[in-house]
């Protein structure tokens, strides 16, 4: 597996969208498209041949880093092989270049994921966060790819969700999608402040009591499962009685 990203000179801070596409051919107007993704892609090349690199920019150009690395699977690839994480708050290096999707994983569009394992110490909320925007974190209960629950909010580099005590939760970090490059990142932990409102059961927002109306109701990108609720009430939940 085979990895390119592109990353902003630091001198200039950061750029606009920037799209990495391989192909494999000797002549433009027959170029064969491998991969293409924003900020960098992954892919597997065949020893000896040659490939075509383009960076494009979507916006205002800036300086940019290209970055490239190859190698075998991350060792928590798996989630049978998630990495421990000890504390309660702390961080730790990884990387998902030549991550896979395992049998029964599907997140959407979210690819190469690699996994990690750790125990919430006490009640309350916490936030993983990947140092690599690029990237996702989520996390779930459950202990193999077919029974997975995701309790946190809609996907993003930042992930919180409550937690109780002595419950064992999986966090991924994944690619945007399947062709997005792999890359090397911090994940750090930390206990948080949590407002649930209606997010959690016990404070369901009431609807008015009139014979015939109408009531808005919104499912925000934050919603998460709060524990002990049935798998029957899906994920990223809110509550009105």
């Amino acid at each position: 597996m085979v990895s390119f990203s592109v990353t902003p000179d630091p001198e200039y801070g950061r750029a606009d969208a920037v799209r990495v596409a391989v192909f494999r051919g000797d002549r433009v107007a027959a170029l064969e498209p491998l991969a293409s993704s924003d900020w960098g892609v992954q892919f597997f090349a065949d020893s000896g041949r040659d490939y075509r690199i383009r960076v494009s920019h979507t916006g205002a150009t800036a300086p940019l880093v290209l970055n490239w690395s190859s190698g075998a699977r991350p060792p928590n690839d798996d989630l049978a092989a998630a990495a421990v994480l000890e504390d309660a708050d702390g961080s730790t290096e990884g990387t998902n270049a030549g991550a896979t999707l395992e049998p029964g994983e599907f997140f959407g569009d979210l690819a190469a994921t690699v996994w990690y394992q750790w125990t919430a110490p006490s009640d309350g909320a916490w936030a993983f966060e990947s140092s690599v925007g690029e990237l996702r974190v989520l996390a779930f209960s459950g202990t193999d790819p077919s029974d997975l629950r995701l309790v946190s909010g809609f996907a993003s580099e930042r992930s919180v969700f409550p937690a109780r005590a002595g419950e064992v939760y999986r966090i991924a970090v994944a690619s945007q999608n399947a062709e997005a490059a792999g890359r090397p990142y911090e994940l750090t932990w930390a206990a948080v402040d949590r407002e649930p409102g209606n997010d959690d059961f016990a404070g369901a927002e009431q609807i008015p009591g009139e014979a015939s109306s109408s009531h808005g109701v919104g499912i925000d990108s934050q919603a998460t499962v709060e524990p002990g609720e049935p798998v029957e009430s899906g994920i990223r939940t809110k509550w009105w009685t």
